[in-house]
């Protein structure tokens, strides 16, 4: 299975709704360390790039869609920080929009914050 997830994150893949999307394929212990030198992130658009805001996203969409990462209070914490103090800054940034319910979609960027989400707005964690 793994093999099989490897291959898919070097070829794009079609989602439901069609539109193309990839899959970003990252082991745990990468995936930690996104979400321990993003845990104190400072509030400021001067340093937020697109790409930070990016991977903000995708780690709080891949937290909130795996009941063993949401299961743990580092990770749900993030998740709180996320939303109380990076989610107005994050949205500015990717020029994203409502969508369903309380979530956003950036059409320029092809992401989604929160709410049914695609395989392009989360990561992959390999070893979990």
């Amino acid at each position: 299975m793994i093999t099989l997830i490897l291959l898919m994150s070097f070829y794009p893949i079609t989602d439901l709704s069609d539109d193309t999307c990839e899959i970003h394929c990252i082991y745990l212990n990468e995936f930690d360390k996104k979400v321990n030198h993003y845990a104190s992130f400072t509030r400021s658009n001067d340093t937020l790039s697109i790409e930070t805001a990016i991977d903000l996203v995708r780690i709080c969409n891949t937290i909130g869609f795996s009941k063993t990462l949401n299961a743990s209070e580092v990770y749900h914490n993030f998740v709180r920080y996320f939303y109380s103090e990076c989610i107005e800054l994050v949205v500015t940034k990717l020029e994203a929009v409502p969508s369903r319910g309380l979530s956003y979609y950036s059409e320029k960027h092809n992401i989604s914050i929160g709410g049914s989400i695609h395989m392009n707005s989360k990561y992959c964690i390999i070893d979990l």
